[in-house]
């Protein structure tokens, strides 16, 4: 029976935990972020962005839900436009931290909601999930602002881009005696 010293267990320990751990490649290089207004409907939303060492969250913007994806993946379905409040500074955390080095794995991705994170002036973006050793996004950071209280939750359905950009759609009704009724199909205001 071969024994162990404390030394060569603490060895063997520190061996189990060094291959254990995920190797980490450097962050991708900040870049200047321009806050927009957060919508999960309407124009194409901004791409997802590091969050600046200086932003200080105070709400999330999810819209949709896991496995369901966001509104923009699925227009016409109903989705969940949910907001929180609380303490980001877990969630932020997770979502500065650096991608793992990415190996060969079998991944399938979950469809993922639509995440905004929005500042005391109400600006927001989108930010970027750190990827684990597969080339997926963590949830570490999600499902942190998923635990934050609800301020505010409702269901909504997702129009189309066009759709959801114009603030009124009209349909001509044709007057009794028009010789040239208009066309059917509706009209953008003008």
């Amino acid at each position: 029976m071969t024994t162990l010293r404390i030394p060569q267990l603490v060895t063997a320990a520190a061996l189990l935990l060094m291959v254990g751990c995920a190797q980490y490649v450097d962050l991708p290089p900040a870049t200047a972020v321009q806050l927009q207004t957060p919508a999960c409907t309407g124009n194409d939303p901004p791409d997802p962005a590091r969050v600046p060492l200086d932003f200080a969250p105070v709400e999330a913007l999810v819209c949709g839900e896991m496995g369901k994806g966001g509104p923009r993946d699925n227009p016409g379905d109903q989705y969940l436009e949910t907001r929180y409040r609380g303490e980001f500074t877990v969630a932020v955390e997770a979502l500065t931290g650096r991608d793992r080095k990415k190996q060969t794995c079998d991944y399938s991705l979950v469809a993922m909601p639509e995440l905004w994170l929005i500042d005391a002036s109400g600006g927001g973006l989108i930010p970027r999930y750190p990827l684990d050793e597969c080339g997926g996004p963590t949830l570490d950071a999600l499902k942190a602002i998923l635990e934050l209280p609800v301020s505010h939750k409702e269901q909504r359905v997702a129009l189309p881009a066009p759709l959801a950009t114009s603030p009124t759609l009209t349909f001509p009704i044709p007057s009794p005696g028009d010789a040239n009724p208009p066309p059917s199909s509706p009209s953008q205001p003008r």
